[in-house]
């Protein structure tokens, strides 16, 4: 498995990554060229539809938020979430940082926030027969119907 900056990393490595060097913030505007690189390179759920600037800074600064897992500088995954609707709007991480903890790291940072701001129930959408489709499952989250794009629905309520 390659690291960030190509290095191959030891099975020990994988396993066990350098948590001080890792930090979840909030993105910014700056933070927009990364978060489109890493939305492009999913392998699974791959994008059919067209995410303005506009649409992403609408989340980040209006009616949501977005969390970068940021190791050494670098972004390698994000979340956002969207208050209006309590909807997990995207979880995404690069497939090199892949089950390594990133993606439930940054699904629990939005889950977290929804219910801050109130949400009774928190959904979200995934392709079917996906990894996202199990990571999900294996989170606790209840399958709730497919959507007519045919996506799956997903819901997490709160306890």
């Amino acid at each position: 498995m390659e690291g960030i900056d190509g290095e191959l990393f030891t099975a020990y490595e994988r396993r066990h990554p350098k948590v001080g060097a890792m930090s979840i913030r909030i993105a910014t505007r700056a933070d927009i060229p990364e978060l489109q690189i890493i939305r492009n390179s999913a392998t699974e759920n791959v994008l059919t539809s067209i995410i303005t600037e506009e649409m992403i800074i609408d989340v980040m600064e209006k009616y949501g938020r977005i969390w970068i897992y940021d190791l050494e500088g670098q972004a390698v995954g994000f979340s956002a979430a969207d208050k209006r609707t309590s909807n997990i709007w995207a979880l995404f991480v690069l497939p090199a940082w892949e089950k390594r903890g990133v993606g439930k790291r940054l699904l629990h940072e939005a889950v977290q926030w929804l219910w801050f701001e109130g949400a009774r129930i928190i959904w979200l959408t995934t392709d079917p027969y996906t990894r996202a489709e199990e990571f999900y499952q294996r989170q606790g989250w209840t399958q709730c119907g497919i959507e007519p794009d045919g996506e799956i629905r997903y819901e997490l309520m709160r306890t």
